[in-house]
């Protein structure tokens, strides 16, 4: 959904009119640049998962914490289920809590995504049924 939206505003022509060109002067029909498919990409990348990070830093703590050793309980849980982490991760931590580990996710998710948007959109392209008839 991120993707698509961000990729409908940069292809408006009152905002970026010079990403669609035509294929030259004696054809007057336009060829896709690739360039708003790519920074949609990166973009949404980045958006998405700035906003389920948070979800990712409770999930993580509630599979990293000991609730038993050995048939002993060792600690007390901390999380009851992802709702009370988020709650409790809040409260005790504040933003800082919720966005930990943020910047590495970003600095590859954003590249990772803009690569998948691309391929995508390639695969699409190439894939129509007017491409082939000759």
């Amino acid at each position: 959904m991120a993707y698509e939206n961000v990729k409908h505003l940069l292809y408006r022509p009152s905002i970026l009119p010079y990403f669609i060109w035509s294929k030259s002067s004696e054809d007057k029909s336009t060829d896709v640049h690739r360039i708003p498919q790519f920074t949609a990409g990166f973009i949404a990348g980045t958006v998405t998962s700035a906003c389920v990070n948070p979800f990712d830093v409770v999930k993580t703590r509630i599979q990293t914490q000991n609730i038993h050793t050995l048939g002993k309980t060792s600690s007390t849980i901390m999380y009851k289920n992802i709702f009370h982490g988020l709650q409790w991760l809040w409260r005790e931590e504040g933003i800082h809590g919720l966005m930990r580990g943020v910047l590495p996710k970003l600095m590859s998710r954003g590249p990772l995504s803009a690569i998948s948007a691309l391929i995508f959109e390639l695969v699409l392209y190439y894939s129509r049924d007017d491409l082939h008839s000759v």
